[in-house]
C-alpha cells in the first residue's frame, strides 16, 4: 500500500512538474465562502483559451469523460497554486494520495491511448495556470467548445472534498492543506470516503465529519495506544449521526 501511495504521489508531482515546465507566462486566483455550499456566481472572471490547433480533440475528450475533466481541474489548481503558493501546490498531491482519490488515472489512460491529446492537456493546463493572475476570483478555461469553470481558491482550500465536487467550497474550520502529511487524513477518508455521486449536502456532511476526525478525534489517539478503541467508537458514532443517505 505504501509503495502504491508513493507511486501515485510521484505521478502526481511529475504531472504538476510537467505543467510548470516550459516558457514563463503570467499569474491566478483567490476567494472562499463562509461555509460548505454551492459557489455563488463569480464577480470577476479570468478567461484563458486553449491553443486552437489542439482545442478540438481535447474538448471532445473532456466532454466524453468527467474523470478527465476532474484531472484537468486538479492539475490546473495544483500548477497554479504551486506557482502562487508553492507549499500548497505540493500539499494537494499529498492530500490526494492520503485520501485515496483516483487522481490522474484518466489522464494516464489518455497518455497511453492518445498521447498527443494528453500532451495537449498538460501543455494547455501549464499555459492556463500561468496566464491566470494570482488573485483572480473565478477562472474559466475555454478549450474549444468545452468551458472548464472553477474557483481555484475555493477548490484548493476545500480539497480533497472539491475533487469530486468543485462546485462546493469550505472555509468554516481549518483547511485540510495544513494536515496533508497527517495519517489522520487516511483514517477519515477510509471511514467517510469521497464519492462522485454524493449530493453537495452529503459532501458537506462528510466534510464536517472528516474535519472532526482529522483535527479533533484522531490526533489524540496517535500519542495514546489506549485511545484507539475510543477513536473507533467515536468515529462509529459520528458515522451513525450522518443522514441515512450519506452514510
Amino acid at each position: 500500500m505504501m509503495l502504491v501511495a508513493g507511486i501515485m504521489l510521484m505521478a502526481g508531482m511529475a504531472a504538476i512538474w510537467w505543467v510548470l515546465a516550459g516558457p514563463r507566462a503570467s499569474t491566478a486566483h483567490q476567494t472562499a465562502n463562509a461555509s460548505l455550499h454551492p459557489i455563488s456566481p463569480p464577480v470577476a472572471t479570468a478567461v484563458v483559451h486553449a491553443a486552437p490547433g489542439t482545442a478540438g480533440p481535447l474538448a471532445k475528450a473532456l466532454d466524453a469523460d468527467p474523470a478527465l475533466e476532474r484531472d484537468a481541474i486538479f492539475l490546473l489548481a495544483a500548477a497554479h497554486t504551486h506557482r502562487c503558493n508553492a507549499a500548497d501546490g505540493t500539499a494537494l498531491a499529498h492530500l490526494a494520495t492520503r485520501a485515496h482519490l483516483p487522481v490522474l488515472k484518466a489522464s494516464t489512460v489518455l497518455l497511453n491511448t492518445a498521447p498527443a491529446i494528453a500532451h495537449a492537456l498538460y501543455d494547455g493546463v501549464r499555459d492556463a495556470a500561468r496566464a491566470i493572475p494570482c488573485g483572480a476570483d473565478q477562472v474559466v478555461w475555454q478549450v474549444g467548445t468545452h468551458a472548464l469553470a472553477v474557483s481555484l481558491q475555493a477548490y484548493t482550500t476545500g480539497f480533497p472534498e472539491t475533487y469530486f465536487h468543485p462546485e462546493v467550497t469550505q472555509s468554516q474550520g481549518p483547511s485540510l492543506l495544513a494536515h496533508a502529511d497527517s495519517p489522520c487524513v487516511e483514517v477519515a477518508f477510509a471511514t467517510f470516503p469521497a464519492a462522485p455521486d454524493d449530493s453537495w449536502q452529503c459532501a458537506a456532511a462528510r466534510h464536517a465529519a472528516r474535519s472532526h476526525v482529522i483535527t479533533d478525534l484522531c490526533p489524540a489517539s496517535l500519542a495514546d495506544d489506549g485511545a484507539q478503541q475510543r477513536l473507533a467508537l467515536a468515529v462509529h458514532q459520528l458515522k451513525s449521526n450522518l443522514p441515512g443517505v450519506c452514510q
